[in-house]
C-alpha cells in the first residue's frame, strides 16, 4: 500500500511540473572574442518591437566594431527556453555567412543568411543589465532609464 501511495505521489508531482509552465531551463553562454571577431562583419543596434519591427538607431563603423565586440563578449549571456519576451534595445550582429544574430538584454534570436529564424539565442544577464546599456549608450541615447 506504501509503495502505490509512494508511486502515486511521485507521478502526481512529475504531472505538477510539467503543467505548472515554471520549468525553464538555464544555460550559460559565452562569446569567444577572437571567434566572434573574425566572422563579424557588421554590428547594429537596434530597437525592436512586436508590432513595428525593426528600427536601427547607429550601425558601427568597420573601426568602431573591435573595441565594441572587446567590451560586447566582457558580458555574461544565457539561453532559457523559453525565452524571456520582448527583446527592444538590441544588438544586431552580422556575420560573413550572411546569418545574423540579434542579442539583447530579455532575449535573443538566430537567422539564417535568407532571413529565416532558425532558433532563440543567447541573452544579457540581469547581473550585467547595467553595463549591457552602458555600452549601448556609447553609441546610441535612451530617453528614459530602463535598468
Amino acid at each position: 500500500m506504501k509503495v502505490k501511495r509512494s508511486l502515486l505521489a511521485f507521478f502526481m508531482l512529475i504531472i505538477m511540473i510539467l503543467f505548472s509552465g515554471c520549468f525553464e531551463r538555464y544555460y550559460e553562454h559565452t562569446f569567444d572574442y577572437q571567434t566572434l571577431s573574425e566572422k563579424t562583419v557588421g554590428v547594429e543596434i537596434c530597437y525592436l518591437c512586436s508590432y513595428c519591427g525593426e528600427d536601427k538607431l547607429y550601425v558601427l563603423q568597420k573601426d568602431e566594431i573591435p573595441v565594441f565586440l572587446e567590451e560586447f563578449c566582457g558580458l555574461s549571456f544565457c539561453m532559457t527556453y523559453p525565452p524571456m519576451g520582448p527583446h527592444r534595445y538590441t544588438v544586431k550582429l552580422l556575420y560573413n555567412d550572411g546569418s545574423y544574430d540579434y542579442i539583447g538584454r530579455h532575449g535573443g534570436e538566430k537567422f539564417d543568411a535568407g532571413g529565416e529564424r532558425i532558433g532563440f539565442g543567447p541573452y544579457v544577464v540581469y547581473e550585467n543589465e547595467k553595463e549591457y546599456y552602458d555600452l549601448l549608450l556609447k553609441y546610441i541615447e535612451i530617453e528614459k532609464k530602463i535598468y
